[in-house]
Order: C-alpha cells, then sequence, then structure tokens
C-alpha cells in the first residue's frame, strides 16, 4: 500500500536530480532517511511523554540493526542555548539603523527554499543551498532602512546591521535589548536546535554508502556540461 503522508525532498545541481530524501510518519514517531529502492538505513526521531527527544538509526544490512541512538533533555539543550547566545545582548539606541527585508526579497527564498508542498514532492536546487545572501542595502527593491525601535511595530523579527564593515544579524528581545551575531554565530545557533534530532548523526553513518554516488553523478553532470576537472570529494 502506498504511503500518502511521505514527503519526498529532492536535491538538484543544474537541473538533474542528485539525491533525495524521505519524511514520513510511524508509529514510534517520525522516520527520515535517503530515497533509495530498499530505503534500508533510515533515522527515526522519538518524542517522549517526559520531554525527552530520542532517536535511532536503523540499518537493515547490518546484524545490529539499530548501531547508533541517543537522547536528549530540553534542559541541557536550554543551557547549550544559554551559553552560546549570553555574549549577543546588546542595549541598541532607537535611532540605530537596520535592514529589512522587502516582501519581494522574502517571497523570493521563500519559494526557493520552503515551496508549496501539494504534491508531496519538493525540490530544492544545490545552487540554492550554496548560494549567499547579497547585503547590497542599497537596492532598495530587495532592502528596507528601518529604525531599530521600529521593529517591533512592523513587526520584524530579523533585521541585518552593519558594524566596522561585518554584517550582523539583529533580533528583538526585550526592554529595548536586541541579540545580534554574525551569521557564522547564528548558522551555529541553527546546528545547535537541530543536533538533538540525530541528522548529524544520520549524514555521518551514511557518509561513507553515499558519498561514492554523489561523486559519480557531479562528475557525470560535469562531463555532459564539457568540463574537465572532477569532484574528487564531496562531504
Amino acid at each position: 500500500m502506498k504511503n500518502t503522508k511521505k514527503i519526498i525532498y529532492t536535491l538538484t545541481f543544474e537541473g538533474k536530480p542528485l539525491m533525495a530524501f524521505f519524511l514520513t510518519p510511524s508509529r514510534d514517531g517520525v522516520v527520515f532517511g535517503m530515497e533509495t529502492p530498499r530505503e534500508d538505513t533510515h533515522l527515526t526521531i522519538i518524542p517522549s511523554k517526559t520531554g525527552k527527544l530520542g532517536w535511532h538509526i536503523t540499518d537493515r544490512t547490518k546484524q545490529i540493526q539499530q548501531p547508533w541512538d541517543s537522547h536528549y533533555s530540553p534542559e541541557l539543550l536550554t543551557e547549550q542555548i544559554g551559553r552560546l547566545t549570553k555574549s549577543w545582548v546588546r542595549k541598541l539606541h532607537p535611532n540605530h539603523i537596520a535592514w529589512v527585508m522587502t516582501p519581494y526579497l522574502k517571497t523570493k527564498i521563500r519559494n526557493a527554499l520552503y515551496p508549496e508542498v501539494e504534491t508531496r514532492q519538493v525540490t530544492t536546487p544545490l545552487e540554492v543551498l550554496w548560494g549567499e545572501l547579497r547585503t547590497d542595502f542599497e537596492n532598495a527593491r530587495r532592502w528596507k532602512k528601518v529604525k531599530i525601535r521600529d521593529m517591533a511595530s512592523i513587526n520584524e523579527t530579523l533585521a541585518l546591521r552593519e558594524e566596522d564593515g561585518i554584517v550582523k544579524y539583529v533580533f528583538p528581545a526585550q526592554n529595548g535589548y536586541f541579540l545580534c551575531c554574525t551569521e557564522r554565530q547564528y548558522l551555529k545557533f541553527r546546528y545547535l536546535l537541530l543536533k538533538p534530532f540525530g541528522f548529524d548523526e544520520y549524514f555521518e553513518y551514511i557518509a561513507p554508502k553515499q558519498r561514492k554516488e554523489v561523486r559519480r553523478i557531479l562528475n557525470k553532470i560535469l562531463k555532459d556540461r564539457g568540463e574537465k576537472n572532477k569532484v574528487n570529494r564531496f562531504t
């Protein structure tokens, strides 16, 4: 019987499929894995009634079919987030200038990264994931200048500021305080939020199996394009 709740995420490069993942509910929680004919290795994420989050990796090709598992408590995650973001807290002058995305730019990013899941087939180009956000603040079509004090009234939860030549993310907190961080710090924060779900360990586990196949696909795409440089490494 076909699983009608299963969502397939396909990663493409230059319009050609590179790899695909599936996400589907299960009796224990949520199952995530590489979309292959056998689906012999997957990650199961299991929420518990006590608030803890558990996960295990299932590999049906092994004698021990669950070679890796772990549990994560909300208290530990809160403590780690607190340590990471402690230095981000800043008191900014209300008249300081920041930049927020225009509706045009927000829509463009949302459509590229989070397409509507109507057919349960989601395609994301690798070029989008590799891309960088242009901080061309002089471009009025992409960016709007605001004062820090106005962020709450215009319902903006993220703005960008340039300090000493470094672009920083600004998030409103409380009582005139803000969280200010660099892009690298913000990516570290996002990684910390995902760590309890076991994705990092899952990709580390399947890397030896999938690296060779991904390298082969990329080399074929480059060959079809006439490129001489080969992809020797993919991590």
